[in-house]
């Protein structure tokens, strides 16, 4: 079942909800009104703590403030809160997104060396090289002595198994030293 088919449903789940479900809302002003936002505003003026509610934007506000029994927004109120509800609007399909983009989690990004250091080679090496080089070589540089419980890659491996697996291409770092090869690694800056 795709994505549209599958929102399309629940959006005629919610519609018949509404239509069956009789709700008894606190009183609220609107004070924000955008495309796509409304901001509801559930207290009475004074100098009270603010509580904004921000409901995920596939969920309708009112689950929020269903029935004085069953309302999220009454108890803060009773609790001496001033609170705000954000409301998402729908957007026509053929509108703006206003900012929310639907991701396929689907098709991520792979990167095999995730399997590669659970592999019984990585291991080896990683046992080996922690054997030989016990403590941090970058704290070595900077003139400590920190035990080493990390094993890196001196020069990125950027996915390429032979250099990924090259023993001497390896070395043992503190967690502080490792975090920040992986910094620089990544932002191409200077760690």
């Amino acid at each position: 079942m795709s994505f549209a088919v599958a929102d399309e449903m629940r959006r005629q789940y919610g519609r018949a909800l509404d239509v069956w479900l009789a709700r008894i809302e606190t009183p609220s002003r609107l004070v924000l009104e955008r495309s796509g936002v409304e901001l509801r505003d559930y207290g009475k003026e004074g100098n009270r703590p603010a509580l904004l509610i921000i409901p995920a934007p596939i969920k309708k506000s009112y689950i929020w403030d269903l029935t004085p029994s069953a309302s999220a927004v009454l108890a803060c109120l009773q609790a001496g809160f001033r609170v705000y509800v954000l409301e998402w609007k729908e957007t026509p399909p053929e509108g703006p997104n206003n900012g929310l983009v639907y991701v396929d989690d689907t098709r991520r990004i792979e990167r095999p060396w995730y399997s590669w250091s659970r592999s019984p080679i990585w291991k080896s090496i990683r046992r080996h090289r922690l054997a030989e080089e016990p403590q941090c070589r970058e704290c070595a540089i900077e003139g400590r002595t920190v035990p080493a419980n990390h094993v890196d890659h001196v020069e990125p491996h950027r996915g390429e198994w032979s250099l990924f697996m090259q023993y001497d291409n390896t070395q043992s770092l503190c967690l502080h030293h490792h975090n920040a090869h992986r910094y620089q690694e990544r932002s191409g800056k200077a760690a």
